[in-house]
């Protein structure tokens, strides 16, 4: 057995990987095709842009039912991310 993290890597556009770098985008929401079914909790997740990259570690993965509730968490989510970055304490 091994003990090898298994690893995923992601393109993104660069505006959004300096988010990730800086810590303010702490979540990233895809489409559930084939590819990203196998990204789990542990695994590391690579973000992409050109020759810049950054290593992230998957903390969690929810699957949503419809598009319609994917977006309405999705932009929960996004609101307290940035309510968070700006240093209010926001409940989940």
């Amino acid at each position: 057995m091994s003990d090898t993290i298994p690893s995923h890597q992601l393109n993104l556009h660069k505006p959004y990987l300096k988010l990730i770098d800086d810590g303010i985008k702490t979540i990233e929401v895809r489409v559930g095709h084939p590819k990203m079914r196998k990204i789990k909790a542990g695994h590391e997740l690579t973000f992409v842009s050109g020759d810049d990259i950054v290593a992230t570690r998957v903390m969690r993965v929810t699957e949503y039912k419809s598009s319609k509730k994917c977006s309405t968490m999705r932009m929960r989510l996004l609101s307290a991310e940035i309510s968070e970055s700006q240093g209010q304490t926001v409940p989940r």
